[in-house]
């Protein structure tokens, strides 16, 4: 008799209307990156990041690039909700030249108006750059983009 009084209680409190939701805060994220360009600064990582470079983050046509002098192929990028937010992923790879064997993987978030968190991880192929490079880099550098103050 127990198991029986136990099952309706669970049936009464699944049924009632407190147990559904209002919808409000439910709903997945519903903003785009496509579009949009960020403007910021870019640094690496520990002893690396002694200065900052101007750099501008695009997302065009499911592709994403930015700008900052370096030579990578616009990549194409991949969006998924989390917490309320987009968070974004790109493969990018390098060009004909002295990044040509590189790659640059990203990662942010993006919560309808502005970037946070993020990051950018540039594996460099071995022996693959110019000697200086090779000489002072290691063979990943992690770098962070903040954007500017609106």
């Amino acid at each position: 008799m127990r198991f029986f009084w136990a099952n309706i209680a669970a049936i009464a409190l699944l049924a009632s209307p407190a147990s559904f939701s209002s919808g409000v805060g439910d709903a997945p994220a519903t903003y785009s990156l496509d579009g949009k360009t960020f403007y910021g600064k870019i640094r690496a990582r520990g002893l690396l990041g002694l200065f900052a470079k101007k750099s501008v983050l695009r997302f065009e046509g499911q592709l994403f690039s930015w700008s900052s002098g370096e030579d990578f192929r616009p990549a194409a990028y991949e969006t998924r909700e989390e917490n309320g937010k987009i968070i974004f992923t790109a493969h990018a790879v390098g060009n004909e030249g002295a990044y040509a064997n590189d790659y640059v993987d990203w990662r942010g978030e993006y919560d309808g108006e502005s970037l946070s968190n993020v990051t950018a991880v540039w594996t460099r192929a071995q022996g693959g750059g110019d000697w200086l490079h090779d000489l002072l880099l290691p063979q990943t550098v992690t770098f962070s983009f903040k954007p500017a103050k609106p």
